[in-house]
């Protein structure tokens, strides 16, 4: 299946303390970007909660406190990590999920801010 893309497109997956957007962190976030040229950029980082991992979270994604006491605070992680939502689309299912709202709250709480197009623009 061939794709004609204008812009980038980015998909994005997180692992978390839990399913409590309220309260809950971010410790991994895995992107893959598709260029309009074909070519793709994937990344990967864990990050540092500042916060115990529960176990029931830990025995579904395998990642524990020691997999991320030394990794940064999603504060301090890299300034580009804002740059790769800049004039991307998204797919249309991932707005609405837990994943974005999750990847929001942690970008505000990190002074980062993360807005989704509308559909149509």
């Amino acid at each position: 299946m061939e794709i004609n893309l204008t812009r980038p497109l980015v998909f994005f997956d997180i692992e978390s303390t839990g399913l409590d957007v309220s309260k809950d962190r971010i410790i991994e976030i895995s992107v893959v970007k598709l260029f309009p040229d074909g070519h793709t950029d994937i990344k990967t980082h864990r990050i540092n909660p500042q916060m115990h991992i529960p176990e029931q979270s830990t025995a579904i994604h395998h990642i524990t406190d020691e997999d991320v006491a030394g990794c940064p605070a999603l504060s301090s992680t890299p300034k580009a990590w804002p740059h790769i939502w800049k004039d991307v689309t998204l797919p249309a299912t991932t707005p609405s999920s837990l994943t974005s709202l999750s990847l929001r709250r942690s970008l505000k709480d990190a002074v980062w801010t993360l807005t989704f197009p509308a559909a149509n623009s």
